[in-house]
């Protein structure tokens, strides 16, 4: 099982359509699943939630061999 984040993303939405076409299990956390395409919606095996929450967490990574996490950027970093 391979998690990731911010599936809906330039970069998340690439990943997930390639690993998709693999032979491995996917899974995806999603604040709103709506915002999927069908095919990831069908394919991929949906937490919805933020990422940053430790109850969405929980229930996406149990059973997980890999976790692509991407965190978006700080517009207030320095």
């Amino acid at each position: 099982m391979i998690v990731i984040t911010t599936p809906t993303g330039q970069i998340g939405s690439q990943l997930v359509a390639r690993l998709l076409d693999g032979k491995d299990p996917v899974r995806v956390i999603v604040r709103d699943a709506t915002r999927l395409d069908a095919d990831v919606r069908e394919g991929a095996e949906v937490v919805e939630g933020s990422h940053d929450d430790p109850t969405v967490l929980d229930q996406a990574l149990p059973g997980a061999e890999a976790l692509f996490w991407l965190v978006p950027p700080n517009p207030h970093a320095s």
